[in-house]
C-alpha cells in the first residue's frame, strides 16, 4: 500500500521537507495542508510528482483517516492548535516536529500528553542526528566521559537554533542536560527575521548529567563561521561544517584534518525512509526534546525577564 504522508505548514521548512521525501525514491501520497495561498501555490507545484491524490490543502477538511507519517511544520506559536486541529480529523502513526517545538511549558507538556494518550511516536527535527558524520563522531567519542561541547560564530539566530546544539551535544556525548545558566547573554534583545521574534548574542551555558558543559556562544562580529568543538583530557575534535572538516587535536597537539559532510533538510530522505519502513528514527524523541526546550524556554524568559508562568509565550520560532 503507498503510505500517505501529511505535511502540515508548507512555508519555506515545509517545502524542504516535501523535496526530501521526493529524495527517497519510494511512490507515496503527498498531502500538504497550507493557509497562505503563495506558499500553497508553491507547495502545490512539489507535490505534482507525487502518486495519485496528492494534494495541497488550505485547511483541515479533506485529511484521511489515517496517515502514515504527519510532518508538523508551522510556526512554534501555531503548531499545538495545528496539531490538534489535525488530531481531530486524522491519526497519524508518527509524528515529526519542527522546532523550535513551543513556546510555552504548557503547550509542552498538553501535546506530551496528547502523543501519550495515543501512542503515536513523535520526534524533533533536530536534524544533526541524520548526519552520519555525527555519528561517527559519537561512536569514536563512546566511552570517554565528562567531555564538554563549545559552539562558536556569528549569525546563527541563538534564540532559534541554540536548541539545535543542546541536542547535538546530548547526541554526540550521550549525555543529558540538566541546567542551563543565560547570565553570559546579553540582556538586550534584538528583532530576529521572524516578525515578533527576538534574539539574544553572548554565551549560554549548560550542564550535563556527566560533568561535562556546554557553551553556545553567538558572536556580534559579522562573518563568524560557527565552530563546534568536543573536547575534554586534553584532546578536542573541532567541527567547521561549512567548510566539512573535522579537526582532531590529540593531547601532543598533533592535528589530523578529515572530511566532514553536513546535510540540509532536503538531503536526509533516509530519516522519512527509515520511518516507513518500520525502522524507527534517529530523529530526537520527543519527550527527550521537550526536557532541553523546557530547560531553554526557562533560560530565555529569565534573560528576557518575562515570567515562567507556563502561560506566558516565549519569543522566539
Amino acid at each position: 500500500m503507498i503510505p500517505t504522508i501529511l505535511v502540515v505548514g508548507c512555508g519555506n521548512i515545509g517545502r524542504r521537507h516535501i523535496e526530501a521525501l521526493a529524495a527517497a525514491g519510494r511512490p507515496m501520497r503527498v498531502i500538504g495542508i497550507e493557509p497562505g495561498e503563495g506558499a500553497r501555490a508553491q507547495a502545490t507545484a512539489l507535490v505534482a510528482p507525487f502518486a495519485n491524490g496528492s494534494t495541497v490543502l488550505a485547511d483541515m477538511d479533506g485529511v484521511p483517516d489515517v496517515a502514515d507519517l504527519a510532518i508538523i511544520a508551522t510556526s512554534a506559536t501555531h503548531r499545538r492548535s495545528a496539531f490538534e486541529a489535525l488530531l481531530s480529523r486524522c491519526t497519524p502513526k508518527a509524528v515529526i516536529f519542527e522546532k523550535v517545538l513551543f513556546t510555552t511549558r504548557a503547550d509542552l507538556d498538553a501535546v506530551g500528553q496528547m502523543l501519550a494518550a495515543r501512542a503515536i511516536p513523535a520526534f524533533v527535527n533536530c536534524g544533526r542526528r541524520g548526519f552520519p558524520a555525527y555519528d561517527r563522531l559519537r561512536d569514536q567519542l563512546a566511552g570517554r566521559h565528562g567531555l564538554s561541547m563549545e559552539v562558536t560564530g556569528a549569525g546563527w539566530n541563538l534564540g532559534s537554533n541554540a536548541i539545535h546544539f543542546i541536542d547535538l551535544a546530548e547526541h554526540v556525548l550521550g549525555d543529558r542536560t540538566v541546567a542551563l545558566d543565560e547570565t553570559g547573554l546579553d540582556p538586550k534583545p534584538e528583532p530576529a527575521r521572524i516578525a515578533g521574534c527576538v534574539d539574544l548574542f553572548g554565551t549560554l551555558r549548560g550542564k550535563l548529567a556527566g560533568g561535562g558543559t556546554i557553551a553556545i556562544t553567538q558572536e556580534r562580529a559579522p562573518g563568524e563561521p560557527v565552530s563546534i568543538t568536543f573536547f575534554g583530557d586534553g584532546e578536542s575534535w573541532r567541527v567547521e561544517e561549512g567548510a566539512k572538516r573535522l579537526v582532531h587535536r590529540n593531547a601532543a597537539g598533533e592535528e589530523d584534518v578529515q572530511v566532514f559532510e553536513p546535510l540540509f533538510v532536503s538531503g536526509m530522505p533516509h530519516l522519512y525512509n527509515e520511518i516507513l519502513d518500520g525502522k524507527g528514527c534517529r530523529l530526537t524523541p520527543y519527550e527527550q526534546s521537550a526536557a532541553q526546550h523546557a530547560l531553554f524556554l526557562d533560560a530565555f524568559r529569565r534573560r528576557l525577564d518575562l515570567s515562567n508562568s507556563e502561560d506566558v509565550p516565549c519569543p522566539i520560532s
